[in-house]
């Protein structure tokens, strides 16, 4: 108490004293605020306006310390300074320390700064740090400094493969909240690093399970299932703490492990009992209060999975909250549906070869919006984009799962990877004669037991007879009857859509 009355007196009257302060003084203090965790928005503005002109004296630790405390607090008067301290600290790279340069990008990340200046500036620690020798960054440093890229959604391709390698070398020694951090950096990175999380499972298990905290459980499972790494030993490893501490999770954790079980396939029949158990208990509390649309989605797309990739366990939601799932998948897939380029070419050509279709297509009982559907048959067209990849061209389990899900509903699912659309149109057309020849039989059979199905579904969904298409655009053979799906309204943002899973991301602590 007696501390928390000094630091509010010092918040006081420091404001009208801040001209006889060096820079040594400003980031200790501010430092000090920080670390207590004590808020002054009052005297944090008034440095943040003081020391603007005079960041360039501030030594780099100073430097680093200053903007670390600012993202620390999340203070409102953190986005001019951050940007201001982006532009000043790259040409002192050279003389920066591992600590400074972690504390200074993990800052960046930490209070979502977002400029021009501080993507030069992250580039510029990426060019810099080809020329150190990561193995001088502590585990801590190395930790945050991943989180901070990945985070930032920084491509740096070069950069995570060498954090990987030292994780191979290093992850022993790592604690639990670091080996959390660097799972999910990695992941969600989109390194291919199997050996970094090999060594992050073995790691794992030299920890009583009791260390890790509600958190870290489900961003390691989160991370693994994302990455396509094997998750069932660390299952061996975490399932029975998660079953005994479930109460303890918050809403995204137990979403976000309940979607990793789905994504992995490992859907233990206890584990999952217990995740939906605790879900179940959200169903009537408001969505702000749980994290939004996306962790329902989450939900969903694990229930989906339970009904058909592992209906022998009997486990699923009570109507009400399968329900609520299934709305809230609806809302954020068609609310972010978009024609990219590639997908309109496609369309183009499919028209140009007579093949009616209609665009933007959502099928009611897995609630996905697909890209395309070709009318008459039980073909789906999906043109990805780079983001269903890892950078060596592995589908991501994301979207992998979806499709599954697509094909066992009766679906033919023809998937279109960035890299194999030709850019000229006679290729373009031959491309997609091969790929719709491969599936011709069921092209030629739509009234299959598994279409037939699936067309009865649709009939009961009162008001979408075949299912609903976002802004049809339906290609025509000469004189075929048209049939239009029913049509919704979207402001169309530039979002493609949330499809490829897991969103622990956003909730990620630094180590």
């Amino acid at each position: 108490y007696a501390a928390r009355e000094l630091f509010d007196e010092v918040a006081r009257v420091a404001p009208s004293n801040l001209e006889s302060f060096n820079s040594q003084d400003f980031a200790n203090m501010m430092w000090a605020y920080a670390t207590a965790g004590v808020e002054a928005d009052q005297l944090f503005r008034a440095v943040a306006v003081t020391v603007q002109p005079s960041l360039r004296d501030f030594t780099p630790q100073g430097l680093a310390n200053l903007a670390w405390a600012f993202a620390k607090t999340g203070t409102p008067s953190a986005q001019l300074l951050l940007e201001t301290i982006a532009v000043v600290f790259p040409p002192r790279l050279p003389d920066l320390g591992a600590r400074d340069i972690a504390m200074l990008v993990w800052a960046f990340s930490k209070y979502g700064v977002h400029s021009e200046a501080v993507e030069r500036a992250y580039r510029a620690v990426e060019c810099e740090l080809e020329e150190r020798q990561l193995s001088s960054f502590s585990h801590v440093e190395l930790a945050n400094t991943a989180w901070a890229f990945a985070t930032a959604r920084v491509f740096a391709p070069a950069l995570f493969q060498r954090i990987a390698t030292e994780v191979v070398h290093r992850a022993a020694h790592f604690e639990p909240q670091t080996l959390a951090n660097v799972a999910w950096s990695l992941a969600r990175s989109r390194t291919p690093a199997p050996a970094a999380f090999a060594a992050i499972c073995a790691a794992v298990e030299c920890w009583p399970p009791s260390d890790f905290s509600p958190q870290n459980h489900a961003s390691l499972l989160w991370a693994f299932a994302f990455s396509g790494s094997d998750a069932a030993r660390l299952l061996d490893s975490l399932a029975p703490a998660i079953v005994l501490r479930s109460a303890e999770f918050k809403a995204i954790d137990l979403a976000n492990m309940a979607w990793a079980l789905a994504a992995s396939l490992q859907m233990r029949p206890v584990l999952m009992a217990t995740l939906l158990e605790r879900l179940e208990l959200l169903k009537d509390v408001p969505e702000h209060a749980i994290g939004g649309l996306e962790l329902l989605c989450q939900v969903h797309q694990a229930h989906m999975a339970l009904q058909l990739e592992a209906p022998e366990l009997g486990l699923r939601l009570s109507d009400a909250m399968g329900q609520r799932c299934a709305l809230a998948m609806r809302e954020v897939e068609l609310g972010n549906a978009q024609m990219s380029r590639r997908h309109q070419l496609v369309s183009a050509a499919l028209h140009r070869a007579g093949h009616a279709h209609a665009n933007e297509h959502f099928l009611p009982f897995l609630g996905y919006m697909v890209d395309i559907v070709l009318h008459e048959t039980n073909v789906v067209v999906e043109v990805h984009g780079v983001a269903s990849y890892d950078a060596q061209r592995r589908t991501l389990p994301s979207t992998a799962m979806r499709t599954r899900h697509m094909q066992l509903r009766g679906w033919q699912v023809i998937e279109i990877p960035p890299w194999e659309w030709p850019s000229e149109l006679k290729e373009q057309e031959s491309y997609l004669s091969r790929r719709l020849g491969a599936v011709a039989r069921d092209i030629a059979a739509p009234s299959s037991t598994a279409l037939r199905h699936h067309h009865s579904l649709l009939a009961s969904c009162p008001g979408q007879p075949g299912g609903c298409t976002f802004r049809p655009q339906l290609w025509q053979q000469p004189h075929a009857q048209q049939r239009r799906a029913s049509s919704v309204t979207s402001a169309a943002p530039s979002v493609r859509r949330a499809r490829r899973g897991g969103h622990s991301a956003d909730e990620q602590e630094e180590a």
